[in-house]
């Protein structure tokens, strides 16, 4: 675990979903190791088991075509904001505007990641406050104290103006 930055872990597991492949990972024995587990679908099988070893450079082949995460694979939400598609979105015209704006790769993600990072934690952690106010045990505790939507300036984002 002390090898994988702090905020990669965030959430602790995740699921990534691609074409042919899946990878998951997420902490075990008590958080000091984490478990990365790459699934790529075959034509056949080439060794039966659960556990079959790769190195990393049969990993990086493999999922070669894969460089960024968009919506709820980078960054899952609760749903009580209605943003996770409005996420997904504006993840796909800032990378694409990253690529278009950028010389390689490396560069494109790097100001990917650079535009995203803020507003995506956000709006997490917004949603992720909301919860209790709309799975009280008590209904009508529920009071507009707490600013959403429009409140919070949601709507004042522009993926095709911020800077990237």
């Amino acid at each position: 675990m002390e090898k994988v930055p702090r905020e990669a872990l965030d959430p602790p597991s995740q699921i990534f979903i691609g074409p042919g492949h899946l990878v998951n990972r997420y902490p075990v024995r008590n958080g000091k190791l984490l478990n990365f587990v790459a699934f790529a679908e075959r034509a056949g099988w080439m060794e039966e088991g659960w556990s079959i070893p790769a190195d990393k450079r049969e990993l990086a082949a493999e999922f070669s075509g894969w460089t960024a995460l968009l919506g709820d694979a980078a960054h899952p939400i609760l749903p009580y904001l209605g943003q996770g598609a409005v996420l997904a979105i504006e993840d796909a015209v800032l990378l694409g505007r990253a690529f278009a704006g950028s010389e390689d790769i490396a560069q494109a993600l790097a100001r990917y990641e650079g535009a995203r990072v803020g507003r995506a934690r956000f709006v997490v952690e917004r949603s992720s406050m909301q919860a209790p106010r709309f799975q009280s045990a008590d209904p009508d505790s529920f009071h507009h104290d707490v600013p959403v939507d429009e409140a919070l300036g949601l709507f004042d984002y522009n993926p095709g103006t911020v800077p990237v």
